[in-house]
């Protein structure tokens, strides 16, 4: 039924999108194959929040913990994550939290359940509910990157609001999709994070980025990134611009 209703979404979104003067997307991914007039991107903002001083960061932790918050949905590959994770050898200590809710999260705790039985992970994998305001900002606090989760063809339906939270506390990314989308290009092109294909047989190609990277270096490049495309004051002067309204 997913794809059918998609299907039925888009025709209608199709059919309005044409009559309107100015078509705003949120990213190049949601009108790749769309042939709209007058169409620009505007991302979605972040709230800038408090974040830990740059003193206070360390270029290499004992323990880098990697956090994915929010929903875990038919859009997002946990599932493909979880078997990417269970076939790495991984050369540092890292810990994953998962507080999530969404379609696939009781599935998702289940297969975590089994996988820490069967390989002895309970240290690297961590799963609970969704957060409350300040359990979040604490939890954000805590997180050295981001985890974005996008199965195939997910980028042309969702571009994540968790992608520029992470970014809004200074987070560099891990993005693990098909690459076929503009998070892959965004995540390259300004050099805020990782991008692993779903295809890859394991996440051991984290082993080279982690320890290659300046991590403070990376997490300057995301704030600077939050700043210029995600920030609420610069996405209100786009749309006031856009409406010929910023005079």
């Amino acid at each position: 039924k997913i794809p059918f209703l998609f299907g039925f979404y888009r025709y209608l979104s199709d059919k309005l999108l044409h009559k309107i003067s100015k078509n705003i997307f949120l990213s190049k991914s949601h009108f790749r194959s769309r042939e709209y007039l007058n169409k620009c991107i505007i991302h979605t903002p972040a709230v800038s929040r408090e974040i830990r001083d740059t003193e206070e960061i360390i270029d290499s932790p004992m323990k880098y913990h990697v956090g994915y918050f929010g929903t875990l949905g038919y859009n997002h590959s946990g599932i493909e994550f979880l078997h990417l994770f269970n076939h790495s050898n991984l050369d540092f200590q890292v810990e994953f939290n998962f507080n999530i809710s969404g379609a696939l999260a009781n599935e998702f705790k289940s297969l975590v359940l089994d996988c820490n039985d069967s390989y002895n992970s309970s240290r690297y994998l961590k799963v609970s509910g969704s957060l409350d305001e300040s359990d979040y900002h604490n939890a954000m606090l805590n997180t050295d990157f981001g985890l974005i989760l996008l199965s195939p063809n997910g980028g042309d339906t969702v571009f994540p609001s968790k992608f520029a939270a992470h970014l809004s506390y200074g987070h560099p990314i891990i993005l693990i999709s098909d690459q076929k989308n503009d998070l892959h290009d965004f995540v390259i092109k300004n050099a805020i994070g990782v991008s692993i294909s779903l295809s890859s047989k394991n996440l051991n190609c984290l082993n080279d980025y982690m320890s290659n990277i300046s991590y403070k270096t990376v997490r300057n490049n995301s704030l600077f990134v939050y700043e210029k495309y995600f920030h609420y004051e610069n996405i209100g002067k786009a749309f006031l611009k856009e409406m010929n309204l910023d005079d």
